[in-house]
């Protein structure tokens, strides 16, 4: 499954193909959102010759995860924000099959064959990426962590005693980056060093998810699981809080759909303890270097012919190759 509007399908059409070049035969859903008459034409005319693959056309305007745009940006088709709405998707399509889920992101690549994703979740209930963060969690398990009793301040305390001690002062008072430690430091004390799961969700140090490719076991507790990440992204919304982005003044939102996963992961309680692989081709599920042959995933200026070392001119140039396949 992947998803996008117009602006990404170019991406999307290049992920679709590399499934099948790589003998990929797994049934594909694509969910493109606010196409146009001509844009729906084009996108089934680049696809014709692509087998057991469904397109469903979706108006946002119409759906419960719909976000709509501030003002400055109501007549901007970009400006909707298509990232929270995966879990209500991916909520739809678990309700309508029986079989797992590959939700790949439209700007990813698939270099692989991908029978050992299907094997995995006949095991486990989830494959994705987690990473270290700067201050050193590194699971989901490691984010549930910082709600014990002076979890955060000893871990922030740690990183302090490594600092000469003239630098201190200065250290504690930096309020930028968004992510330093005496910003994290002046927000753990303003909360009385009591947080709550919400609000530990959105630090910096929580993002410990990668979700640009997420394989679901499609079974009874996983479909409460992706309920409860759909009802948190509805609270969310309905809020309109920012938590740690509010503290240090930070103009972008805080609250995201990786926020609300690792949430929901830590208050799952059906049945049950999820389990979850998080290494897969002894090492990460995707690249982003853009080298390898596993799942490329573009990110940033990457999709654009961006980044370091050549790795946005090695993504175009396998994109249009595999646009090029099919037609």
């Amino acid at each position: 499954m992947s998803h996008c509007n117009p602006a990404y399908f170019n991406f999307c059409e290049g992920l679709v193909k590399s499934i099948r070049h790589f003998d990929n035969d797994n049934h594909i859903i694509l969910k493109l959102l606010d196409f146009e008459d001509s844009e729906k034409k084009n996108a089934e005319n680049r696809l014709k010759n692509i087998q057991n693959i469904d397109l469903d056309f979706q108006t946002t305007h119409d759906k419960e995860y719909f976000i709509k745009p501030s003002l400055k940006y109501i007549n901007d088709r970009k400006a909707q924000l298509y990232t929270n709405c995966r879990p209500f998707l991916i909520h739809d399509i678990m309700k309508e099959y029986d079989d797992d889920i590959l939700s790949l992101c439209a700007n990813g690549l698939v270099f692989t064959n991908l029978n050992e994703v299907k094997n995995t979740l006949k095991k486990k209930d989830f494959i994705f990426l987690e990473r270290k963060t700067w201050l050193g969690p590194k699971s989901i398990e490691d984010v549930a962590k910082i709600q014990e009793k002076e979890h955060l301040g000893n871990l922030l305390m740690s990183t302090l005693d490594k600092t000469p001690p003239e630098q201190r002062f200065e250290f504690l008072q930096s309020m930028n980056p968004r992510s330093s430690t005496g910003s994290l430091w002046r927000y753990y004390n303003e909360k009385q060093k009591n947080l709550t799961l919400q609000e530990i969700v959105h630090l910096p140090i929580s993002r410990v998810a990668l979700l640009g490719t997420l394989g679901i076991s499609n079974n009874v507790s996983t479909k409460v699981f992706v309920k409860n990440w759909k009802n948190y992204i509805f609270e969310e919304i309905k809020q309109n809080q920012k938590f740690f982005s509010s503290f240090v003044s930070g103009a972008e939102p805080d609250t995201r759909e990786d926020d609300s996963f690792v949430r929901a992961y830590i208050k799952h309680s059906f049945g049950k303890p999820l389990t979850k692989k998080t290494h897969m081709w002894a090492g990460n599920i995707v690249d982003s270097s853009c080298t390898s042959n596993k799942i490329w995933f573009a990110k940033g200026t990457t999709k654009s012919g961006g980044g370091k070392d050549n790795k946005g001119k090695r993504y175009l140039e396998k994109l249009e190759f595999f646009r090029s396949l099919y037609n």
